[in-house]
């Protein structure tokens, strides 16, 4: 009888450590997913700003482009083109 409430004692002292190894690495995979999102949070707002800065040099591009088509019909016109 002593035998047998040792091992039931036993088996359950392994199930509590199973399980609290378990939710050891659950916290530790659940930080680890954490940081991974706010890394990920991060790459999309530096993308966002990215974006931002790249439609305003194709609007400034643009607008040098339309000054300088202008500036070459002035040209053309003032030369009697």
């Amino acid at each position: 009888m002593f035998s047998s409430t040792n091992l039931k004692l036993e088996k359950e002292m392994r199930q509590i450590s199973a399980s609290e190894k378990t939710a050891k690495e659950s916290e530790v995979q659940t930080e680890i997913l954490q940081e991974f999102n706010q890394r990920a949070k991060d790459a999309e707002s530096k993308a966002d700003r990215a974006n931002v800065i790249a439609i305003a040099a194709i609007i400034i591009a643009s607008v040098f482009s339309i000054i300088s088509i202008l500036i070459s019909i002035s040209i053309g016109v003032s030369n009697g083109v």
